[in-house]
């Protein structure tokens, strides 16, 4: 996932069910997302790139259940510079329970 994107565009939801990697200039330009779902239960490389800034325009992180541990202890995930630090995505990261889905956020997947 990467690529190109608008300056300043807000990103309400973004789901991923699984990947390898996420970022590459995902929060280039001050572009916001307020919840980013990652259901992989091993944490993906979380690349960034110049322009990024992670730490200030992504409020919340949703994991499966038990894997909030793995995520933060994984160093392809928690990373310093225009990545997060754990400081600053301890509270930002939730565990969200991708097989009920309770927020319908894949059930149009379905």
């Amino acid at each position: 996932m990467g690529g190109n994107n608008i300056s300043g565009l807000s990103v309400d939801t973004l789901a991923v069910k699984s990947c390898q990697q996420i970022g590459d200039y995902l929060t280039r330009g001050n572009t916001s997302i307020n919840k980013l779902y990652i259901g992989n239960t091993t944490p993906p490389v979380f690349a960034t790139a110049y322009g990024d800034n992670s730490n200030g325009y992504i409020n919340a992180i949703y994991v499966p259940i038990g894997t909030s541990s793995a995520y933060l202890a994984s160093s392809d995930f928690v990373k310093g510079g225009y990545g997060w630090s754990v400081e600053t995505l301890t509270p930002k990261l939730h565990e969200y329970d991708f097989d009920a889905d309770p927020d319908g956020i894949f059930a149009e997947l379905q």
